[in-house]
């Protein structure tokens, strides 16, 4: 059995930053959200605010926001933030091909580039991060999709990604309910 070797100070330090760091952005984030949301009453407004601050604080090429519809749940676009040198093919694939996986998944998910977009003619440093909307796991809202280029998503992103879902969420309904 190992002995894991204590942190020294500068260690512990630096770790201590890094986790304050992360809860600053955590914070950040969640007032963003929220102020976006209490300002906007239109839903697509609401919605379009929404991915351009998330296409800001993860830098990423494509960022989008597709809603399941209330009554048919046919998953319906309705928010992107693209740079403009981004692919017509990464765009396209996204939105039509991984959208539908994404409403339907249970956590933020970092999608496999083999698995998924394996069989596409795609950059191979192309990263991509599903974010599912949901209240309820039974009742999906829709689904965010960022994609990235030569930075892969960290866990620190999905953690961040995961808290930001859990207002953007709240967004969706009130923007709903005008």
């Amino acid at each position: 059995m190992t002995k894991e070797k204590p942190l020294t100070d500068n260690e512990t330090i630096a770790r201590l930053k890094n986790q304050l760091e992360h809860k600053e952005k955590a914070l950040h984030l969640i007032q963003e959200i929220d102020n976006i949301r209490d300002q906007t009453q239109n839903l697509v407004p609401m919605l379009s605010s929404i991915v351009n601050l998330l296409a800001d604080e993860f830098n990423t090429i494509l960022c989008l926001l597709a809603l399941a519809d209330q009554d048919s749940g046919t998953v319906e676009l309705k928010a992107v933030h693209r740079q403009q040198q981004t692919e017509s093919d990464v765009s396209r694939l996204i939105q039509r091909e991984l959208v539908e996986k994404a409403v339907h998944l249970q956590q933020v998910t970092i999608l496999d580039h083999n698995d998924l977009i394996g069989q596409f003619d795609l950059p191979d440093d192309l990263y991509i991060t599903a974010v599912p909307i949901a209240l309820d796991p039974k009742e999906p809202l829709g689904a965010l999709l960022l994609a990235r280029r030569k930075k892969p998503f960290s866990a620190a992103d999905v953690e961040l990604l995961s808290i930001a879902e859990q207002h953007i969420d709240s967004a969706v309904i009130q923007g709903h309910a005008h």
